[in-house]
């Protein structure tokens, strides 16, 4: 799979910035309470132009001091940006979530910013490029590893799971949702019953998916299903 997939996060507290080091695909800094924060994600990606498309990053605090409400925000000419809302950051903690971005031009910088209550205490910088927009996948019927669903002209129907929850075996489904041009589909929902779940899938080729279906459900119960399907004809 391009592009690896995973789960997220909202943020810390205002002073002076005092930038400590800068690395390719890293940055870290330090305010005068000694809170210090390094930020990292790839030097470069490809994205297919007007698309949101999740880009990975790992928030590090690296002091002895807890940060209270940390935030990844973004800005650059030719690409829009939604924020990431990591939270509360314990003394050498790390997180790792992602961000949205959308290419308006052939390339562009995303500069990223770790702040901590609106001040920015570490930057880095991933360089982008458009990229032809994938073959979509077939629309017919879909299965593999206990999962089935309809791919029909670009909207996923009738995703079922057939998983073992922490609390037992469970067949679950996710609502309907569409696949953006790029091929690499993400979608959160909550049921009923206050559940919640959340499915990411990527077409590798017009026949082939790999993808991971997490929920988490009353009493504490929770699933991690992780699947590769093909198109069944």
């Amino acid at each position: 799979m391009s592009r690896h997939l995973s789960i997220v996060g909202s943020i810390v507290l205002a002073a002076a910035l005092a930038v400590v080091a800068v690395v390719p695909g890293i940055a870290s800094g330090q305010v005068t309470d000694g809170v210090v924060l390094t930020i990292s994600a790839p030097r470069s990606d490809k994205l297919v132009k007007g698309v949101w498309t999740r880009l990975p990053v790992t928030v590090t605090n690296t002091s002895t001091i807890p940060a209270v409400d940390v935030t990844v925000v973004g800005s650059g000419d030719g690409v829009r940006f939604r924020r990431l809302d990591i939270g509360p950051l314990g003394a050498q903690d790390s997180v790792v979530g992602h961000v949205w971005a959308k290419l308006r031009s052939a390339t562009a910088t995303l500069k990223l910013d770790a702040t901590e209550l609106g001040t920015s205490l570490a930057r880095t910088s991933v360089k982008l490029a458009s990229r032809p927009a994938p073959a979509p996948p077939r629309s017919t019927g879909w299965a593999g590893d206990g999962v089935k669903f309809l791919q029909l002209s670009g909207v996923i129907q009738v995703f079922r799971v057939a998983t073992r929850t922490t609390c037992g075996s469970a067949d679950l489904t996710f609502p309907t949702i569409p696949v953006p041009r790029n091929n690499e589909v993400y979608g959160t929902a909550t049921g009923p019953d206050g559940s919640t779940s959340v499915l990411e899938l990527e077409f590798v080729t017009p026949t082939r998916g790999v993808g991971t279906f997490t929920w988490s459900g009353p009493g504490g119960c929770r699933a991690t299903h992780r699947f590769v399907v093909t198109a069944t004809i």
